[in-house]
Parts: structure tokens; C-alpha cells; sequence
């Protein structure tokens, strides 16, 4: 047997009688050698006995802490001087209680890995050494709640898309009179439909028809349908018609990273619920350190989640801003949800205005949300939502005078359809064609 070098338990009753927030907190391991290293692989693998068996593998030992967190349940990970190796494996039992495996990087040198988890009860954890094979794992023994009902359900990811304005609010208006709520509504149906037929994800939305929905009930739907991720889609106007562009916004509570957005961000208020994370009677000191602790988690998922959204928008047309933005948004302010805002054009250019009002572009930004969403939670494309024929994505070598050659068309069409400025295209872009 492998010599164990330190082992912490959380029991069932631990779990049970400690809510979230002390668990934050109290659940954390120091580990006396430290070593700048990478991460070789993920395994996770659902034994019969009813737990999963997470071995997270690095040459060397390391300082890490790791807690629990809920709704969704998931195991936090923070390793010390760590980075994932280039070509590092993921393994993961189907229909296992581990559902998926998320990282990215904290600080100068070190890593978060994130266990997202259904119905998770309790965990135990350890360091073991193999001296054959001269590496160190992070073992993870998770136990469910349910262990019959696991066996039966695969959870779905749930997305949680939030149609900006609606009813009396008509957010902005296009000098073509273009109503934002229309075009937002539009898009997030044509993602949710992009959704339903991939059933690794479901879709939510926080309004299907031309409501008025207060900001802090769409995060309420989020929640209350457990949402793995939220976005809220907006196509916003100022008085420069000249600018154009995408761009995709996280919440920021240091001030906006620019003078717009500081203007298009709303302040929010205080609470005393924020996110999964209930006040009650705990003191000051320590609810400031829970929520500290909550958001930077949140913030540093919501920023994963918006650079791959963003890459692929440029790939469908031009980005506003190339780095993702941040501003106090009050429909953002969601602790325990990853939450990005998406400003998908601007409706006070008029050349936006007139793409935003042709279904094929509006297809398009819902396909680029969709593949983002995959970057995110580490996807392949279903087959069943690849791009439809009436567009193409271009190819290293394309031109856009070879592409109307083949499909019959004039350049001039195309770069009108697609609202281009003039013939360049680049590689991984849609380009809309004429249905015949």
C-alpha cells in the first residue's frame, strides 16, 4: 500500500450541520513541501461501492487547499506553484458523480481546479506518493447524497439565458426604430433552440415573450432552475454612431474598466442575500472574508466564461473591445453563478442596426455564444448544431472572391450580407450566404 502522507475527513455530519460559509472558511490543508509543477492528469472514476475515486496527479508534492461549495455542488481545489501541464489528460466515469472538470490560473503561479459534482454529500482527501512511477497524487474519495439516484440521472448543464429590457423597457432604439428587446428575445431563443439539441445542455430563459422582468428576478431564475452558467444578452446604442462592434462584460466591483463601460453599467445595491451566501447573525470580519472568498471564485469563472465567448464573436464579426470588459451590472451580481453580459452589437451604428435586423447574422451571434459556452465547460461542437449551409466558416487560404465563385454569388452581396467593410475576411469567421 502507498505510504499516506496526510488524510482529512469531512463527515457526513461535518457536512450536514456546516453550512457553506463556515465550510469555506474551516475546510483547508497546509502540505510542508512546496514545488513549482505542473498537473499531469484528472481521473475520476465511480467505483461500485458508491463514491468516486479523483486522482489529481503532479510529479511532486505541494502546498493546496481545498473546500466545498454549493448550488451547484462543487469541490474547489487551489494548488500552490502549479500550472496544467500542455496535454494533460482528463478522465471521467460517465454518469458518475463527477460531472466535469474546469481550471484556470490563480495569481503569478498558481492553479484552481473545480470538481463540478451532483448530489455531493461528503469528501475525504489525501496525498499518496507512487514511488514506482516517482509521482504524487491528490486523492479525492466523494461520497453522494443519493447513491441510487445517481445511478439513474445524468445531470444536464443548465445556461441560463437572460433577453435584455422587454415590455415597457425597449432598451435602446435603432435610428431604423429597431427595438434592443426584440433583437435580445430573438437571440436567445435562437440560442435556446441551438441548446435543445445538444442534451449534454439545457437551456433557461429569463423571459420568453415581451415581459418586463425586474434584474434581480432574472438571477432569481437562475438560481432557482440551478444554472451552471448565466448570460444576459443586450445590443446597446450611444450617441457616437460611429462605433460598432461586440463585447462581452463581467461583474467589477473596483469601478468599470472603461468610461463606457461605467456608463452602461447600473450600481448595485446592497443586500443582505448576495448570491447562495445568507448573512444571518455571522460578524462582520467574517462575512466579509465569505464573501470575499465566493466572489473571487465566481469572478474568476465568469472571466473563463467570457474570453471564450469573445473569441468566438470575433470569429463571427468585429469586436469592440478585444479583452473582456467589467462594470458594476447589477443583473451580474450573482456570487455563487458564473455571469457574463454579452452586448452583441451596437444598435446606434446603422450598419449594426441593419445586421442585427437579418435572422442569418442574429444566427450566427447565438451560434458563437454556443460555442463559448462549450470553450467553457470543455465540449466538443454537437454534430447536430455544426453551422448551418447557409453560411460557411472560413477557411486558412479563403478568400472572399473564391467563396462567391462557388457559391454563385456577387463579392458585393456577401459583403453587404455580412456587413463588411470590404473584402478581407479572416480565418474561423462566418460568413452568411444567400439562401439560393
Amino acid at each position: 500500500m502507498m505510504p499516506r502522507i496526510i488524510k482529512k475527513c469531512l463527515s457526513s455530519s461535518f457536512v450536514i450541520n456546516l453550512n457553506l460559509l463556515t465550510s469555506l472558511v474551516l475546510v483547508q490543508l497546509n502540505i510542508t513541501s512546496i514545488s513549482a509543477d505542473e498537473v499531469l492528469s484528472v481521473t475520476s472514476q465511480h467505483l461500485e461501492d458508491s463514491f468516486a475515486r479523483i486522482l489529481i496527479t503532479f510529479p511532486l508534492p505541494r502546498d493546496y487547499r481545498i473546500f466545498k461549495m454549493g448550488k451547484p455542488d462543487r469541490i474547489v481545489i487551489d494548488l500552490k506553484n502549479t500550472s496544467m501541464a500542455e496535454g494533460a489528460k482528463f478522465t471521467l466515469s460517465e454518469n458518475g458523480l463527477v460531472m466535469r472538470v474546469r481550471h484556470a490560473k490563480r495569481g503569478d503561479n498558481d492553479l484552481r481546479v473545480v470538481l463540478d459534482t451532483q448530489g455531493l454529500l461528503r469528501f475525504e482527501h489525501e496525498l499518496v506518493q507512487n514511488a514506482l512511477l516517482g509521482e504524487t497524487s491528490l486523492e479525492i474519495r466523494a461520497f453522494p447524497s443519493n447513491p441510487q439516484q445517481l445511478a439513474l440521472e445524468k445531470k444536464q448543464i443548465v445556461i441560463a439565458i437572460d433577453a435584455g429590457h422587454g415590455g415597457v423597457d425597449s432598451g435602446a432604439v435603432g435610428l431604423r426604430g429597431t427595438y434592443e428587446k426584440e433583437i435580445t428575445l430573438d437571440i436567445a431563443r435562437r440560442l435556446g433552440g441551438i441548446l435543445q439539441k445538444d442534451s449534454r445542455l439545457t437551456g433557461v430563459l429569463t423571459r420568453d415573450s415581451d415581459t418586463r422582468v425586474r434584474l434581480r428576478s432574472r438571477v432569481n431564475v437562475a438560481r432557482e432552475k440551478k444554472a451552471d452558467l448565466f448570460l444576459s444578452i443586450h445590443a446597446d446604442a450611444i450617441q457616437n454612431r460611429a462605433v460598432k462592434g461586440s463585447s462581452v462584460y463581467i461583474l467589477s466591483n473596483r469601478g468599470a474598466s472603461s468610461e463606457l463601460a461605467r456608463r452602461l453599467a447600473s450600481q448595485a445595491n446592497s443586500s443582505d442575500f448576495i448570491g447562495s451566501i445568507k448573512r444571518e447573525n455571522k460578524p462582520d470580519d467574517l462575512w466579509e472574508t465569505l464573501v470575499d472568498l465566493s466572489q473571487k471564485a465566481t469572478l474568476d469563472e465568469s472571466n473563463r466564461a467570457a474570453r471564450g465567448i469573445l473569441t468566438q464573436l470575433n470569429r463571427v464579426g468585429r469586436v469592440h473591445k478585444k479583452k473582456v470588459q467589467s462594470a458594476g451590472f447589477l443583473v451580474l451580481k450573482s456570487l455563487d453563478i458564473p455571469s457574463v453580459l454579452i452586448e452583441v452589437a451596437f444598435i446606434s451604428n446603422p450598419a449594426e442596426e441593419m445586421k442585427l435586423n437579418d435572422p442569418t447574422f442574429r444566427q450566427s451571434i447565438a451560434q458563437a455564444i454556443y460555442r463559448g459556452v462549450l470553450i467553457f465547460f470543455d465540449l466538443k461542437e454537437n454534430s447536430n448544431n455544426s453551422v448551418s449551409r447557409n453560411s460557411y466558416t472560413v477557411k486558412k487560404g479563403d478568400t472572399l472572391s473564391e467563396i462567391a465563385v462557388r457559391e454563385k454569388v456577387s463579392i458585393n452581396t456577401l459583403i453587404k450580407m455580412n456587413g463588411l467593410r470590404s473584402d478581407f475576411i479572416k480565418e474561423g469567421q462566418t460568413i452568411a450566404l444567400p439562401k439560393n
